[in-house]
């Protein structure tokens, strides 16, 4: 390759590695290289292309390839398809466990099955608990963003509990099993509710900013 200095090309070569150094930083200016390109026309065009390439692929959008952005496309689709089945189910499950809580609510109060094993003061304070999480329940299924993040640690800490002594009154035959059904709808909340968290909805209440107010002088 010819220059007007007659320098040899490994001369530039050497001058473009210098430049393609001090281009990504790792090189200091160097003024027998700024000589070299007062006089190597070869040099000035090729740095000219190489910062003029650079500035291009600097203030080119970042695309992705069609086939990724089709997967993540078709991914997205799918997983909010997903979520919102949760979401519904989750919701349909609570609602089920809030009739299933007053239905066993109803029973105790007529002695008509469910805790009969337990006296009237226990069956009472039983038949307020039936209600009250059946209360829970029904709000939790039509306003779960509202109303989940409340009932849930309570539905959890009852359905756990009642399936553990369940479980071991009808291992030890000192309750029925008909009896023991009767915690069920403790459970289907408990799934319920577990179905909308992984749907999206927050078991943690969010609380709002609040904005100070400097009293008026």
């Amino acid at each position: 390759m010819q220059n007007t200095d007659g320098v040899g090309s490994d001369r530039c070569d050497q001058v473009r590695a210098h430049l393609g150094a001090q281009r990504d930083g790792e090189a200091l200016p160097d003024p027998v290289i700024d000589d070299h390109l007062h006089t190597c026309v070869e040099c000035t065009r090729w740095l000219s292309t190489v910062d003029t390439a650079t500035r291009v692929l600097r203030l080119r959008p970042v695309t992705a390839p069609t086939f990724v952005a089709d997967a993540l496309a078709t991914w997205d689709e799918h997983t909010g398809h997903r979520r919102q089945l949760a979401h519904v189910a989750g919701r349909m499950m609570l609602a089920i466990a809030a009739a299933g809580c007053l239905a066993v609510g109803l029973m105790i109060a007529g002695g008509s099955g469910g805790h009969t094993h337990t006296g009237v003061t226990a069956q009472r304070e039983v038949l307020i608990l039936e209600v009250a999480l059946a209360f829970g329940l029904a709000c939790a299924a039509a306003r779960p963003d509202t109303f989940l993040p409340g009932v849930m640690p309570v539905l959890a800490v009852v359905g756990v509990v009642s399936l553990s002594i369940s479980v071991i009154n009808v291992i030890a035959d000192t309750s029925s099993l008909l009896d023991e059904l009767a915690h069920l709808p403790f459970v289907v909340g408990v799934i319920g509710g577990v179905m909308l968290y992984r749907s999206g909805v927050r078991l943690t209440p969010s609380v709002a900013p609040t904005v100070s107010r400097r009293p008026a002088i």
